[in-house]
């Protein structure tokens, strides 16, 4: 049985450590604490558990097992990514009044979870991309203000300031 670390289990979910201890604390995620050194540790059995109850979560861990990003196995995740696919197409059958999914439901509904992926993406991209423009204007403000600290004779400019707000 493999046993994973809150700092694991924190980036194999994309979320911050402190999220996954505060779920250990609920009692959302079951874990061990042989010390307080070590810290605690989460059984394969018991993120399996975690995931069945939290799709959101089960998909980023899949996505991460198959991108190599979580040391956790794909096998491991399989269930639990199963569970999130089937959540989805019982919802779907139930919808259209139909007690049986069928291959074309799986079909119908993987397409439209793509289309919606990439959509999603599309969107954190423009966000990433705005968000590294607003970096670069941030920094280039602050090595501006470095460069007046540092090189600036700011008893001038203080001079010039309150010759201007005085007359």
């Amino acid at each position: 049985m493999s046993e994973y670390t809150v700092k694991q289990i924190a980036e194999m979910l994309e979320t911050n450590p402190e999220t996954v201890r505060r779920w250990i604390r609920s009692g959302k995620l079951k874990a061990v604490q042989n010390s307080k050194k070590a810290g605690n540790l989460i059984s394969s059995e018991s993120l399996q558990d975690f995931l069945k109850s939290t799709p959101k979560y089960a998909e980023m861990a899949a996505i991460a097992a198959m991108q190599g990003i979580a040391t956790v196995t794909v096998s491991a995740l399989f269930p639990a990514a199963i569970s999130v696919l089937m959540g989805g197409l019982v919802k779907s059958a139930f919808h259209k009044d139909s007690r049986r999914v069928t291959a074309e439901d799986i079909k119908s509904y993987l397409q439209k979870e793509i289309t919606t992926s990439r959509q999603v993406l599309q969107r954190k991209t423009e966000m990433i991309e705005q968000l590294q423009k607003e970096v670069a204007e941030e920094k280039s403000k602050l090595e501006g203000m470095n460069q007046i600290l540092q090189q600036g004779d700011l008893k001038k400019m203080a001079a010039e300031i309150n010759a201007k707000i005085n007359r």
